[in-house]
């Protein structure tokens, strides 16, 4: 990222990450994806006017870290870890953001997974917030700031003196502090507290429904509501709280949910990677439930609970694994899928447990008749409609023949219609103006009331079709027309109500008209 001085515009900023970089006291391979260097020109940027302010081989350790994680790769000296070793989280392929002070060039500003400051034109660097603290206290931390910055602006009547406002932006939203020139933390022990930083942080969220959900589902009365969002936990809302009164359950990059239809204390939520948990008191106490599981999964691992009986759970990855005890333990029910690709979808038959539908990331739908019984022996049939992604795939609850799957990969088909219980497809976009334009899709639901309506959550928003896949147009109840990741529908005494988790307007809800 480039950053120009506003006081000296020849003045230039570069904050460059590394693919892998050496280091006079680090392993090489502590600085993948972490900071390279910072970089200044002050004759505009022309050639050979660039000169390194700091390298990641620089002898002060807290200033090759812009791009790291302090925490972590301090975490033997703070005692933070046993380990003998210290992890450096280097994410500057993802976080990396600089700014200047508008009122002096030499004060630099940058952001990775915390945020740093310079006041000496980026030679060295003093930590200025702290994503952790928030775990660490139970609460906000008043320097904490939530990971992952990625823009840093200051107010436009920032003089440095009657007005010191900075305004960042960050995977966790918009913090904003009222002193930018606040002390920020230095030395060995900056990373070990986070009370060695006079920096403020105040978060602006309140009424900015911009959460990305990957997934989510309601309760089964309809008025709670929980799903997994990017960086952000598994959180859950309910009706009389309002649209910012979700509580946070579990941290991380929260992912897939279930719930017990008969026994609403029992929930299973995950974050990234294979982290299935399962609380039995409403979300107060949680507990590993991924026991039996050996191989590898997607960084958001797809399992769902089988509608026929709560006890049942299915789960993929480099496998198919089934439960049959409420993930006390897992058994393979498939042999390995190479070279298919790993699992990203799954749905079980209303009625019938033995139908098992699975999609993987290469584009490859699986099925069985006989999961109940399967183990780790057991090839399932498959077939390929096309390359990409299987977003998601759902069976029609009143016709356990009809089958439809969704590609979230851009080019051809994105949906697809199986009426022989898997064994062949047919593409079900539509023609012409009523035809799905060619985006993303990422879930598909089946109205249970009236099963050739479907819905599919796409790039641009939710769109509908009343004749099973034939044609398509745009649902206008008052969705957002933004990234829906999924899609659900529950039934209850008023009729089948819509949910729908987006990946970048928060959830919504409507009721489903005959």
């Amino acid at each position: 990222t480039l950053a120009l001085a506003p006081s000296n515009q020849d003045v230039i900023y570069a904050l460059v990450a590394s693919n892998v970089a050496g280091s006079s006291t680090e392993p090489q391979e502590h600085y993948r994806g972490g900071m390279h260097a910072v970089f200044r020109s002050t004759s505009g940027g022309g050639p050979g006017t660039w000169t390194a302010q700091v390298r990641n081989s620089d002898p002060t350790k807290l200033s090759r870290l812009l791009l790291s994680s302090a925490r972590s790769a301090f975490g033997r000296e703070c005692g933070f870890t046993s380990s003998s070793s210290n992890l450096f989280y280097g994410q500057g392929w993802y976080d990396n953001a600089i700014a200047v002070d508008p009122t002096d060039p030499e004060r630099v500003w940058a952001g990775g997974i915390d945020l740093y400051r310079s006041e000496d034109g980026g030679r060295s660097w003093g930590l200025a917030s702290y994503w952790w603290a928030m775990d660490i206290f139970n609460a906000a931390a008043p320097s904490y700031s939530h990971a992952d910055q990625h823009s840093i602006v200051f107010h436009p009547g920032y003089d440095g003196v009657s007005n010191k406002t900075l305004f960042v932006t960050s995977d966790g939203g918009v913090s904003r502090t009222d002193d930018a020139l606040a002390a920020t933390a230095r030395g060995t022990t900056a990373a070990c507290d986070p009370r060695n930083s006079q920096l403020v942080w105040t978060a602006l969220n309140n009424g900015y429904g911009v959460t990305q959900f990957y997934h989510g589902t309601p309760y089964p009365d309809g008025s709670r509501y929980l799903g997994g969002t990017q960086d952000n936990g598994t959180i859950r809302g309910q009706d009389g709280a309002g649209a910012d009164g979700w509580e946070t359950l579990l941290g991380g990059d929260g992912a897939y949910a279930a719930i017990h239809p008969d026994n609403p204390d029992v929930v299973y939520a995950s974050y990234q990677g294979l982290s299935l948990q399962k609380t039995v008191d409403g979300g107060r106490t949680w507990s590993n439930s991924f026991v039996g599981i050996n191989g590898g999964t997607l960084f958001i691992t797809p399992y769902l609970m089988d509608p026929n009986d709560p006890e049942r759970l299915w789960l993929g990855g480099t496998a198919i694994w089934r439960t049959d005890n409420g993930a006390g333990y897992w058994r393979a029910a498939s042999r390995p899928l190479a070279p298919l690709g790993m699992v990203s979808s799954l749905a079980v038959a209303r009625g019938n447990s033995e139908r098992v539908l699975v999609g993987t990331t290469s584009g490859y739908i699986l099925r069985t008749d006989s999961g109940l019984s399967d183990d780790q022996t057991k090839e399932w049939p498959s077939v390929r409609p096309r390359l990409g992604w299987v977003s998601s795939v759902a069976v029609d609850p009143t016709n356990e023949n009809v089958m439809y799957a969704t590609y979230s990969t851009f080019g051809g088909t994105h949906v697809w219609k199986s009426t022989n219980g898997g064994a062949t497809w047919r593409g079900s976009d539509g023609t012409g103006n009523r035809k799905i334009p060619d985006i993303p899709v990422h879930s598909i639901v089946v109205d249970p009331n009236r099963p050739s309506r479907l819905f599919v959550g796409t790039d641009l928003g939710v769109f509908v079709s009343t004749d099973g896949g034939g044609t398509w147009a745009v649902e206008n109840s008052g969705f957002a027309n933004v990234i829906t990741e999924w899609l659900t529908v529950l039934e209850g005494p008023g009729g089948p109500t819509l949910f729908a988790f987006t990946h970048g307007r928060g959830a919504w809800r409507v009721p489903i008209r005959n």
